[in-house]
């Protein structure tokens, strides 16, 4: 039989995110171990401009966390 849990808490923590232009993201991108890519921080930019411009960047991401004790 499975181990149950009580949702004590959910809690959402947002992360926004200002990027300068293509080659900052790329930075961020190529070092943050969240994304694994095989092409260096050049290419990165090269497509990011292709897709998204090169001019100033903003975004956000959220994280849940979720607080439970086993019944």
């Amino acid at each position: 039989m499975g181990a149950h849990l009580d949702v004590r808490e959910i809690i959402h923590h947002e992360h926004c995110f200002r990027f300068t232009d293509a080659d900052h993201i790329a930075a961020y991108v190529a070092t943050n171990p969240k994304y694994q890519l095989a092409c260096g921080e050049q290419e990165i930019a090269g497509r990011l401009r292709q897709t998204v411009g090169d001019g100033p960047l903003e975004t956000s991401s959220t994280v849940s966390y979720v607080v439970a004790a086993r019944r």
